[in-house]
């Protein structure tokens, strides 16, 4: 029975938090349910915290036999923030939400939004001063 679950699904989530007991069960799954390839399977690792886990990426990729494809990062103030706003995490704009959109993007077969480049440049900076530079003023009388 377990097979027909998945074999109408052109693509499986698997969504799962890097521990122990939750790699070795991702595990039985994949190797009982996906070794063929067949529905195509993407993994998605949930509250990610490459430092804090204790368990290092290659020994998920190793565990999963497969690397993980999403990697949900522990935001906690942004989940507590939808917790007690009852606004949906895609409304905001966080490191969880902006990861949800691409996924979303990604499912439905659009191409991935860039990233926006944070800090400053000169590049950006004259820009800006050169467009304010060039408007017409108006005279104070």
């Amino acid at each position: 029975m377990g097979t027909s679950l998945f074999k109408d699904g052109s693509t499986v989530y698997l969504v799962i938090q890097a521990g122990i007991a939750g790699l070795r069960n991702s595990n039985r799954l994949i190797t009982q349910f996906f070794s063929t390839g067949i529905p195509k399977l993407e993994i998605v690792l949930n509250r990610f915290e490459p430092r804090t886990m204790g368990v290092a990426e290659d020994q998920i990729t190793k565990a999963l036999t497969r690397p993980a494809q999403w990697k949900i990062p522990n935001d906690f103030s942004a989940v507590q923030r939808m917790q007690t706003t009852a606004i949906p995490l895609a409304l905001e704009d966080s490191p969880i939400s902006r990861l949800i959109r691409q996924m979303a993007r990604t499912a439905c077969g659009l191409p991935a939004i860039p990233e926006k480049r944070t800090g400053f440049s000169l590049k950006s900076f004259s820009r800006g001063f050169s467009s304010k530079a060039s408007a017409p003023r108006m005279s104070r009388r």
